[in-house]
């Protein structure tokens, strides 16, 4: 394969994942800017539904709206993150409505029934393993990663401008062709 072919190749291939990578986070993180909301999954409690690592996009709706079988997010007491749960009973009492959930992969139900106000946020759907990228650059190792990987890829393609062999080809003068 010439050295040609393969610059075309790689120079494909680089796009090609840009293009995925891009295209991932566009639908993971482009519903915000319509309302929409995105929780990274960090538990497999919803398991088989959704998947550990994927990214779920939840639809705000009002307190009414919601129903048992919904997958909602809400954010539970001393909780870091929003948990994502099916909505496994609603009740109302003393003019507050009360949500139980529990994790489809669960034995039991969540032991504090959810009081909702104004409404919640039922996820409409889910990307998975897109939650790992995002969450990536939050590690220790990710965040030197993304810090330290523009530079280098930049002094790579440098230094290839640099040293990679370059290609003369033969101009032809009107003399030569004739």
């Amino acid at each position: 394969m010439s050295e040609m072919k393969l610059r075309h190749l790689l120079q494909f291939q680089a796009i090609a994942l840009l293009a995925v990578i891009l295209s991932m986070l566009l639908l993971a993180l482009g519903p915000r800017f319509f309302g929409f909301s995105s929780f990274v999954i960090y538990s497999g409690s919803m398991e088989p539904k959704l998947h550990k690592g994927s990214i779920a996009i939840g639809k705000p709706v009002s307190a009414n709206a919601l129903k048992v079988g919904d997958i909602v997010a809400f954010k539970a007491r001393g909780g870091f993150a929003p948990t994502i749960h099916r909505i496994a009973a609603i009740e109302e009492e003393a003019g507050q409505l009360l949500v139980t959930t529990k994790g489809d992969a669960n034995e039991q139900p969540d032991p504090e029934r959810i009081v909702v106000r104004n409404g919640g946020s039922r996820i409409v759907y889910s990307i998975p393993y897109v939650g790992y990228w995002i969450e990536f650059p939050r590690t220790v190792f990710g965040g030197r990663i993304a810090f330290m990987l523009p530079p280098m890829v930049l002094g790579v393609m440098l230094l290839w401008s640099i040293w990679s062999p370059v290609v003369l080809k033969k101009h032809e003068t009107a003399h030569e062709a004739g």
